[in-house]
């Protein structure tokens, strides 16, 4: 192995002997290092993400058709620390897999830290499957020197034969993989965890085609157990695993859009601790997104796992929908438990929690009138309103001359009544309208003929306004032309444009 071009940055490439690998960290100035031309350091820490879990990994750009014999061979170790505490329900440690192209769950061969510092070789395509658990934990600071050869198809043609040190752990020969074209990852994979983790990788070779079986390298300071061979299908495993228990507070839930938020109110439990518990959902759509309590977590897309320990932290639903319908989602969660030694997956029946996000809280009513080829369009908050009965027509027919004088003060307050009615129909009515006086000053008292002028020009002013009037009525202005009724005739307020 010779890396001949190095980048620590996440999306960039490495190359090692020719082939391409993608960076995948959280960007950190220790996620990757290159501490020579032929090793690979690799470091996570907590709060690492990348792609929803902390990970520090390179990917292979060359994918490997099913039914190609691939020939792998790599030294790792790891770095002194703390025991691995991925211990409980869902939660794991990968250090080194091949996984399926175009393919998300867990990969058809990967090695694995479980029940601590124990090495395992698990070869599940969805959940694990352990052909291999090392009775003894690794030795931290220690170089393991790994050869593997591997034909991944979905029959009795596929095979799987691990060394570790020169002495075969795996001997399986059966169906492995789901017939995908598969691609090398090498770093640390882990659920979450708040340990400092460090592994590194060196001299990683890659070929594909036969291949004779590796020989001896460096004695291991560990025994491990016999190789693994193909299942019997006459004596199939007891399962050992219990179906968990998925309670939702509330299956009917409502969000409001452009950032709202609501707990989705699910746990998830298991009699057995030694099983590991994920829930899986489906249906989120792209304007919705899920984060947990635990780290913080934010995971968006159609289909996502938690761990049991994510979604008993409690999750959030946030909305960021930002349209006026009310579109639902419908979420399924899924449980499953997995136990760890024998592989056996037992999962609860599937649940649905709908989620309606509503309209935006305020809304607009339309009003509109027609006068002379021009529209008015009054847009107002929604608002609860006392209803207002229609105001019919009424015709004022003067019998007098003495008579019409005194209508002229009942036409100023009814314009203003009717004024009074249009702007804030919610808040009155006429039969509840106070009347508005209007005192006219300093003119003689119109009679004859100029009432009934006066009376058509005040409903005219009115209409005028109500009609033609683009921006906010000032009844003001209203009231105070009509005072001035016996001076409409030598003024020219109708005829001025009134917007």
């Amino acid at each position: 192995m010779t890396i001949t071009s190095f980048t620590s940055t996440n999306d960039g490439t490495v190359t090692i002997d020719g082939s391409n690998y993608t960076v995948q960290n959280a960007n950190q100035s220790y996620s990757l290092s290159e501490p020579d031309t032929n090793t690979l350091r690799f470091q996570l820490q907590s709060g690492d993400y990348w792609n929803g879990s902390q990970r520090s990994e390179i990917a292979g750009n060359t994918v490997y058709a099913a039914g190609t014999q691939i020939n792998l061979s790599y030294d790792f170790m790891v770095e002194p620390g703390p025991v691995d505490d991925a211990n409980g329900p869902g939660e794991w440690t990968v250090i080194g897999q091949m996984h399926e192209d175009s393919l998300t769950g867990s990969p058809p061969f990967a090695v694995e830290l479980v029940n601590g510092d124990h090495m395992a070789i698990d070869i599940g395509t969805s959940n694990p499957v352990y052909l291999y658990t090392d009775p003894n934990p690794l030795v931290r600071g220690q170089y393991y020197s790994m050869q593997v050869q591997v034909k991944f198809a979905n029959d009795s043609s596929g095979f799987l034969e691990v060394w570790r040190n020169g002495v075969q752990i795996v001997d399986y020969h059966g169906p492995i993989g789901n017939d995908l074209g598969t691609y090398w990852k090498e770093g640390v994979y882990r659920s979450a965890s708040s340990q400092t983790m460090a592994v590194d990788y060196r001299n990683l070779q890659i070929t594909t085609g036969s291949a004779p079986a590796p020989t001896s390298t460096t004695s291991s300071t560990t025994t491990p157990t016999s190789p693994v061979t193909s299942p019997s299908s006459t004596t199939p495993t007891t399962p050992s695993v219990t179906k968990p228990v998925l309670t939702v507070a509330d299956n009917s839930l409502w969000v409001a859009g452009r950032g709202g938020t609501v707990d989705l109110g699910t746990k998830v439990s298991t009699t057995d601790s030694n099983d590991r518990v994920t829930v899986h959902i489906t249906g989120l759509p792209k304007y919705e997104s899920i984060t947990d309590n635990l780290d913080g977590q934010t995971f968006h897309g159609k289909d996502i796992t938690l761990t049991a320990a994510q979604v008993n932290s409690g999750l959030t639903l946030t909305s960021t929908y930002r349209g006026g319908g009310h579109p639902v989602a419908e979420l399924t969660l899924t449980a499953s438990a997995t136990d760890p030694s024998t592989g056996a997956v037992a999962t609860a029946a599937p649940q649905i929690i709908s989620v309606t996000d509503p309209r935006p809280a305020t809304v607009s009513t339309t009003t509109t009138s027609s006068h002379d080829d021009h529209a008015v369009t009054d847009q107002q908050p929604a608002a609860a309103t006392t209803a207002v009965t229609p105001t019919t027509s009424q015709t004022i027919e003067p019998t007098d001359h003495q008579s019409a004088a005194a209508n002229a003060g009942f036409l100023a307050s009814r314009a203003f009544e009717l004024l009074q009615q249009h702007l804030d129909p919610a808040a009155s009515s006429l039969a509840t309208t106070a009347a508005h006086p209007v005192m006219a000053a300093d003119h003689p008292s119109a009679t004859g003929t100029t009432m009934a002028s006066l009376a058509s020009q005040s409903f005219a002013l009115l209409n005028q306004y109500l009609a033609a009037h683009t921006g906010r009525v000032d009844p003001g202005q209203i009231v105070a032309a009509v005072s001035q009724a016996t001076g409409w005739g030598h003024d020219t307020l109708l005829a001025r444009p009134q917007h």
